[in-house]
């Protein structure tokens, strides 16, 4: 194996994760998690923290069967919530919950500085993915029923995905408009031609009728004043977890010559590790204890980093498995890992010769071998 190789490989995909650090003890102004009836109106929910709801528009949004908020009804919808910040100065987030984006204006966004001007028209800004075909990542200034386009980029978000998105709103004279995304900044805008300085309320918003398992919900909503939010001191370290048979547990290599051992020396020292390589272990066998063994390590608070380096699949063709239920099960074993938080690295299957080695091994290995270059990203 080529161990410098395999330091480039596994640090690029570490450094792929991204980690969010903006979670630290600080005053709430509005928190919301959505809990409650499937059914219920967002006027007759009431959140954790400064969450009672005002419709602005007539159309209406609801508590789903998964304890997050959509739309009810196609159209605007737009509910402020309770809470107010101390300045003009603040940040709203929402966690979303991507289930469609195929359907024809569907998107899902987030208002600042909203200052209701009548039943279904109000001036605020508004941060949004559009989908529908679109696929972009939106900031609007909104004037009554006018919908001035300040700023827009192409963006795509996964099916399943939870994106954490941020509409930051600073200064008077010149508003700027910082739109983040899982940490990181995808569009700015900056709005000095009669900009609104209101406190207002922030608020949400949903352009298309949503059903239960169709759409981009809400799962949580939340406001923070930056002026209270300490500057936060990410973690530095990173980990590495190493699951697999007797190659990973080091079968024929000397003490701390493995090559779990000999990666995190490569790595350097910001890098601890564990290895969990058993002598004849299988991917069934895998799969069956890391939920228990593996997945409680994956730690956001005190790693920059958390990747699993996973390495099995010959003893499953050795026992007995053909090359779909083998391939199948590794990459249920590994898509459960990514569920967990982990971003997964997996090896190539080499090749095996000792004598009661099934003859179809080595066709088998080539052919898994094949769909896990062709699959992994």
């Amino acid at each position: 194996m080529k161990l410098n190789h395999f330091k480039t490989l596994l640090t690029t995909c570490a450094l792929l994760l991204c980690v969010s650090l903006t979670a630290h003890a600080q005053t709430q102004i509005v928190n919301d998690t959505f809990a409650g009836t499937a059914g219920t109106l967002l006027e007759n929910h009431t959140g954790e923290v400064g969450a009672t709801w005002t419709k602005e528009f007539a159309n209406s949004a609801v508590l789903s069967n998964a304890n997050r908020l959509r739309s009810d009804t196609a159209g605007g919808v737009v509910y402020s919530a309770s809470g107010s910040p101390s300045t003009n100065e603040y940040d709203v987030t929402a966690t979303l919950k991507v289930l469609s984006t195929s359907e024809a204006n569907q998107d899902a966004g987030v208002m600042v500085r909203h200052v209701a001007t009548g039943v279904g028209s109000g001036n605020s800004y508004l941060a949004r993915f559009l989908g529908g075909g679109n696929n972009k990542w939106q900031i609007y200034k909104i004037e009554g029923n006018t919908y001035t386009l300040l700023n827009e980029v192409a963006g795509t978000l996964a099916i399943a995905s939870t994106p954490i998105v941020t509409l930051q709103v600073r200064g008077s004279s010149t508003t700027t408009l910082t739109l983040i995304v899982d940490g990181a900044t995808v569009l700015t805008a900056t709005d000095s031609t009669a900009p609104y300085t209101a406190i207002g309320k922030a608020a949400i918003w949903f352009g298309a009728a949503q059903t239960d398992s169709t759409g981009i919900h809400i799962d949580s909503f939340t406001v923070t004043d930056p002026a209270a939010v300490p500057t936060p001191t990410p973690p530095t370290a990173k980990q590495v977890i190493f699951d697999g048979n007797s190659l990973t547990r080091g079968y024929g290599a000397s003490t701390s010559n493995d090559y779990p051992s000999q990666t995190l020396r490569l790595l350097g020292s910001q890098w601890t590790g564990q290895n969990f390589g058993v002598d004849g272990q299988t991917t069934a066998q895998m799969a069956s204890d890391a939920a228990t063994q593996i997945d409680p390590l994956y730690n956001t608070t005190n790693y920059a980093q958390n990747v699993l380096v996973a390495w099995e699949v010959t003893n499953d063709l050795y026992f007995g498995g053909d090359a779909t239920n083998a391939y199948n099960r590794f990459v249920s074993y590994c898509q459960a890992r990514r569920a967990a938080g982990f971003k997964v690295v997996v090896l190539t299957v080499l090749p095996r010769s000792n004598g009661s080695t099934p003859t179809s091994f080595e066709t088998s290995r080539q052919t898994i071998n094949a769909q896990i270059r062709a699959n992994c990203v």
